[in-house]
Protein backbone atom coordinates (compact mmCIF):
# COMPACT_ATOMS: atom_id res chain seq x y z
CA UNK A 1 0.00 0.00 0.00
CA UNK A 2 2.93 2.30 0.58
CA UNK A 3 4.09 1.91 -2.76
CA UNK A 4 0.60 2.97 -4.39
CA UNK A 5 0.18 6.14 -2.24
CA UNK A 6 3.33 7.48 -3.22
CA UNK A 7 2.68 7.45 -6.71
CA UNK A 8 0.40 9.59 -5.98
CA UNK A 9 2.55 12.31 -5.36
CA UNK A 10 4.64 12.12 -8.33
CA UNK A 11 2.81 14.15 -10.57
CA UNK A 12 1.84 17.10 -8.41
CA UNK A 13 5.63 17.48 -7.65
CA UNK A 14 6.68 16.93 -11.20
CA UNK A 15 4.02 19.66 -11.73
CA UNK A 16 5.32 21.41 -9.09
CA UNK A 17 8.89 21.35 -10.13
CA UNK A 18 8.18 22.90 -13.77
CA UNK A 19 6.37 25.56 -12.31
CA UNK A 20 9.31 26.50 -10.24
CA UNK A 21 11.82 25.86 -13.00
CA UNK A 22 10.30 27.31 -15.54
CA UNK A 23 12.79 29.33 -18.22
CA UNK A 24 12.12 33.14 -18.35
CA UNK A 25 11.35 34.38 -21.56
CA UNK A 26 12.58 37.99 -22.51
CA UNK A 27 9.53 40.34 -22.12
CA UNK A 28 8.11 38.42 -19.23
CA UNK A 29 5.45 40.13 -17.57
CA UNK A 30 5.70 40.68 -13.52
CA UNK A 31 3.78 37.89 -11.68
CA UNK A 32 1.65 40.03 -9.84
CA UNK A 33 0.64 44.18 -10.88
CA UNK A 34 1.25 46.32 -7.29
CA UNK A 35 -1.52 48.61 -7.11
CA UNK A 36 -1.05 52.09 -6.26
CA UNK A 37 -3.29 54.67 -5.13
CA UNK A 38 -2.83 58.19 -7.29
CA UNK A 39 -5.39 60.65 -5.97
CA UNK A 40 -7.04 63.54 -8.28
CA UNK A 41 -4.83 66.44 -7.66
CA UNK A 42 -2.88 64.56 -4.99
CA UNK A 43 0.88 64.91 -4.48
CA UNK A 44 3.11 62.76 -7.18
CA UNK A 45 4.06 59.36 -6.52
CA UNK A 46 6.94 58.29 -6.76
CA UNK A 47 8.13 54.52 -7.81
CA UNK A 48 11.26 52.95 -7.67
CA UNK A 49 12.55 49.32 -8.57
CA UNK A 50 14.74 47.48 -11.04
CA UNK A 51 13.69 46.03 -14.25
CA UNK A 52 15.55 43.51 -16.48
CA UNK A 53 15.15 42.00 -20.01
CA UNK A 54 13.06 39.45 -18.56
CA UNK A 55 11.24 41.59 -15.84
CA UNK A 56 8.97 44.26 -16.30
CA UNK A 57 7.47 45.60 -13.61
CA UNK A 58 4.10 46.91 -13.03
CA UNK A 59 1.22 49.02 -11.35
CA UNK A 60 -2.15 49.37 -11.40
CA UNK A 61 -3.63 52.58 -10.44
CA UNK A 62 -7.91 53.62 -10.57
CA UNK A 63 -9.10 56.54 -12.36
CA UNK A 64 -11.91 58.12 -13.79
CA UNK A 65 -12.70 59.63 -17.48
CA UNK A 66 -11.64 63.04 -18.18
CA UNK A 67 -8.53 62.82 -15.46
CA UNK A 68 -5.39 63.67 -16.74
CA UNK A 69 -2.01 61.64 -16.35
CA UNK A 70 1.52 62.19 -16.13
CA UNK A 71 4.60 60.42 -15.47
CA UNK A 72 8.18 60.94 -16.06
CA UNK A 73 11.41 58.69 -15.25
CA UNK A 74 13.84 61.01 -13.18
CA UNK A 75 16.78 58.64 -12.48
CA UNK A 76 17.37 55.76 -14.53
CA UNK A 77 20.99 53.59 -15.37
CA UNK A 78 20.14 51.74 -18.68
CA UNK A 79 17.58 52.01 -21.89
CA UNK A 80 14.27 51.91 -18.97
CA UNK A 81 11.00 53.05 -20.29
CA UNK A 82 7.68 52.97 -19.32
CA UNK A 83 4.16 52.89 -20.92
CA UNK A 84 0.58 53.61 -20.04
CA UNK A 85 -2.64 51.16 -20.76
CA UNK A 86 -5.87 51.93 -20.72
CA UNK A 87 -8.54 49.26 -19.24
CA UNK A 88 -8.94 47.97 -22.49
CA UNK A 89 -5.10 47.01 -22.80
CA UNK A 90 -4.84 50.22 -25.37
CA UNK A 91 -2.60 52.85 -24.77
CA UNK A 92 -3.33 56.27 -24.25
CA UNK A 93 -3.57 58.29 -27.32
CA UNK A 94 -0.53 60.94 -26.56
CA UNK A 95 1.86 57.86 -26.32
CA UNK A 96 3.84 57.65 -29.67
CA UNK A 97 6.06 54.94 -28.52
CA UNK A 98 5.34 52.11 -25.71
CA UNK A 99 8.61 52.91 -24.31
CA UNK A 100 8.41 56.76 -22.68
CA UNK A 101 10.53 58.60 -20.13
CA UNK A 102 8.20 61.33 -20.02
CA UNK A 103 4.25 61.25 -20.62
CA UNK A 104 1.30 63.52 -20.38
CA UNK A 105 -1.84 62.01 -21.34
CA UNK A 106 -5.97 61.66 -21.09
CA UNK A 107 -7.81 59.34 -19.41
CA UNK A 108 -10.61 58.52 -21.44
CA UNK A 109 -12.04 55.61 -19.76
CA UNK A 110 -13.11 55.23 -15.87
CA UNK A 111 -11.29 51.75 -14.38
CA UNK A 112 -7.90 50.55 -14.17
CA UNK A 113 -4.90 51.63 -15.91
CA UNK A 114 -2.03 49.74 -16.05
CA UNK A 115 1.98 51.20 -15.99
CA UNK A 116 4.14 48.85 -17.14
CA UNK A 117 8.47 49.91 -16.55
CA UNK A 118 10.53 47.63 -19.05
CA UNK A 119 14.03 47.88 -20.12
CA UNK A 120 16.10 46.50 -23.10
CA UNK A 121 19.12 45.74 -21.04
CA UNK A 122 19.48 42.31 -20.27
CA UNK A 123 20.96 43.04 -16.53
CA UNK A 124 19.02 45.27 -13.77
CA UNK A 125 18.41 48.40 -14.77
CA UNK A 126 17.59 50.84 -11.78
CA UNK A 127 14.92 53.13 -12.27
CA UNK A 128 12.97 56.23 -10.48
CA UNK A 129 9.52 56.89 -12.07
CA UNK A 130 7.43 59.90 -10.79
CA UNK A 131 3.28 59.59 -11.80
CA UNK A 132 0.74 61.91 -10.93
CA UNK A 133 -3.28 61.92 -11.72
CA UNK A 134 -5.28 65.20 -11.65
Amino acid sequence: MHGRSSHRFIPLTLLSMGLLFSPVCAGQQSPSPKRIELKPGGPAVTLEGAVSKSKEIEYIFSAKAGQKFTGRITKKDGNTGFEVTDPNGDALPEEEYDFNTKLTGTLAKTGDYKIAVATFEARDSKYTLVVRVY
